[in-house]
């Protein structure tokens, strides 16, 4: 039976049937290479009919519904057609007539038809979305972090990528998520607190005074109320460097739970008694996801989670994984999962945070994010300060207060993460933030030498950046920064050129030789070299200490220049000690003597011994 004989009617529920299938899969402006590429979306007689139209050039048409519209009507007779589209065509009608059509149902709401059909007017949606927020879809692939920005320029990367995101799509959770962030056009929103301008001061406008390091999460004050296009309602965000200028009114320069706030102003209280000198409790940055300890991360992401439909399955698999280390977690789907997280209700008091970091890291893993979870990193980008964006761990300097000594910690009811505030006054901050090591160089040098003392009877290494600055933040003593003229070259170069005069980790600018790079920048970026140089001066420390010597100034002693003396700054005794420069002579020449060895050169040796 030819194509042409066929009843109008048998034609025409044919073309219906087709039609049914294409406008719940695809845009009605799809493309033939889409139709194509998603041929699982029709049933085998449609499939027929269409592969033959692709291989008679669909009679021409760019629009394949013209040519379904075209090839199951009497004008085909008018085109030259294959005699394998006349037999798909005359098999389908044969089958047609045999039981009466059905309408290919559409997919329930979020679901999509096939595991590889892809709903190309949701992709098409998607970008146009996409276009209107300024975005294009690769952008899109690196908020949700199936690509890496380091992959943008690679082309199959991308495609992979797409590839990946595409599929993804398939899940009816992945689908909500990136319908309502398109709804939104991805927007998000986050009414920052105004606090006025804040207090710029000079470096030295710190002189005369301890800096202690005061270390804090980089989050931002105000409301949230979207994440890339996901409604959260309205979520307090009350953290970071700004609490001391937000609660200056009240007194307060930082807050904490009791016992940690409680340990941390009694650490300011000791440290100004030792040094006799006012301290200046000084922030640096924690690492980025530490506001995972507050409030935000967790009630954002809980709230997002409640508006998704997640398969049951990967609940359990996320619940699971959270009671690994949390027994008591009650579950994404218990009514008093967000009172459990906030610490609210009847779980009050019970200093939350570590589980509410446990939450918000397992949730920001890529394997929840591919089941349709929401995506974490754009959580925490919009709960972070964008003016601490780009910082390194341990940026210091941005904030600092004056702690009130003779005043003790206090309750407060303000804050949803923490019950305890520390006082003190607002002081303000530089213009911009400096590495740790530029900002407290006496004390983060003398740790970078320390080494550590592994429990399975491993080789001790020297302290890493990280260790010193970690260090640096809980000891309480001898981890104070004295503002004296050598401090305040320092940081005045490099404010004005990025450059310190101090190496890393120890006096003197070290420089490339021998396989090392040059470590006169203060803000090093090869982990490899810090390593290197602090074994370098680990080498130099045993050499002195062999000799009887104290590899470095103790704080709190006054040491003279030619006279063989040292006092006590705290009691004004004075005992016999080491000149200031004769042990930079002999430290210098154990330096120098140490290089063949570590292959580490620090050129203010020279100078060191030459002095």
């Amino acid at each position: 039976m030819a194509a042409a004989k066929l009843l109008a009617s048998e034609l025409a529920n044919i073309a219906r049937v087709i039609k049914d299938q294409f406008f719940t899969n695809f845009d009605a402006d799809a493309s033939i290479s889409d139709v194509m590429d998603n041929l699982d979306a029709f049933d085998s007689k449609s499939r027929s009919i269409l592969k033959a139209l692709d291989k008679d050039d669909w009679l021409g048409f760019d629009n394949p519904v013209d040519a379904i519209d075209t090839a199951l009507s009497d004008q085909i007779n008018n085109y030259e057609v294959s005699t394998p589209l006349r037999s798909s065509i005359t098999r389908a009608a044969n089958q047609s007539s045999q039981k009466p059509p059905r309408k290919t149902p559409a997919p329930k709401a979020g679901k999509i038809a096939s595991s590889n059909t892809i709903t190309t007017g949701l992709l098409g949606n998607i970008t146009d979305s996409l276009e209107g927020a300024g975005m294009t879809l690769t952008d899109r692939l690196l908020s949700v972090g199936v690509l890496k920005p380091e992959s943008v320029g690679n082309p199959t990367a991308v495609k992979t990528a797409t590839t990946k995101y595409k599929r993804s799509l398939e899940n009816p959770a992945v689908a909500q998520r990136e319908m309502n962030a398109a709804q939104n056009q991805y927007r998000t929103d986050f009414e920052e607190t105004d606090l006025g301008p804040r207090t710029i001061i000079e470096p030295e406008d710190m002189m005369g005074r301890i800096l202690v390091p005061n270390r804090g999460d980089p989050s931002n004050v105000g409301i949230l109320r979207m994440v890339g296009g996901q409604d959260v309602g309205e979520i307090p965000v009350q953290g970071g460097y700004k609490f001391s200028q937000q609660n200056a009114d009240q007194g307060l320069g930082w807050a904490s739970n009791l016992g940690v706030a409680r340990g941390a102003h009694n650490r300011l209280v000791k440290m100004a008694d030792d040094a006799k000198q006012e301290p200046l409790a000084v922030y640096n940055r924690m690492e980025v996801d530490s506001t995972n300890f507050s409030t935000p991360p967790a009630e954002s992401l809980m709230t997002q989670a409640r508006q998704l439909p997640l398969a049951k399955k990967d609940k359990t698999e996320f619940d699971a994984e959270l009671r690994n280390s949390y027994p008591q977690w009650v579950g994404l789907d218990d009514p008093k999962a967000m009172d459990q997280l906030m610490g609210t209700g009847e779980y009050q008091g019970q200093g939350l945070g570590k589980m509410r970091t446990a939450f918000s890291t397992i949730m920001g893993k890529a394997a929840y994010r591919d089941k349709g979870f929401p995506i974490y990193r754009e959580t925490i980008e919009a709960v972070n300060s964008p003016e601490l964006a780009g910082t390194k761990y341990g940026a210091s300097g941005i904030s600092m207060y004056s702690p009130r000594l003779d005043e003790s910690v206090r309750a407060i009811d303000s804050h949803k993460s923490y019950d305890t505030g520390m006082p003190g006054d607002y002081v303000g901050g530089l213009n911009q933030s400096v590495p740790f090591n530029v900002m407290f160089p006496d004390s983060y040098n003398m740790l970078r030498q320390e080494m550590t003392k592994p429990k399975s009877g491993a080789a001790p290494n020297p302290f890493t950046n990280e260790q010193a600055i970690v260090a640096g933040n809980i000891r309480g003593q001898g981890v104070a920064q004295p503002t004296d003229q050598k401090w305040l070259d320092n940081i005045r170069t490099y404010l004005e050129t990025g450059k310190s005069l101090y190496s890393s980790p120890t006096a003197g600018a070290a420089t490339g030789l021998l396989g090392i790079t040059s470590m006169g920048n203060a803000d090093s970026v090869n982990p490899m070299q810090d390593e290197a140089i602090a074994r370098h001066n680990a080498v130099v420390n045993q050499k002195m200490q062999t000799l009887g010597m104290d590899p470095q100034p103790q704080q709190g002693y006054e040491y003279g220049d030619l006279l063989p003396y040292r006092r006590n700054i705290e009691t004004g005794e004075r005992e016999m000690a080491m000149p200031s420069f004769a042990r930079d002579a002999i430290r210098g020449l154990l330096d120098l003597s140490s290089t063949p060895k570590t292959k580490v050169y620090n050129p203010q040796s020279i100078f060191d011994v030459m002095m």
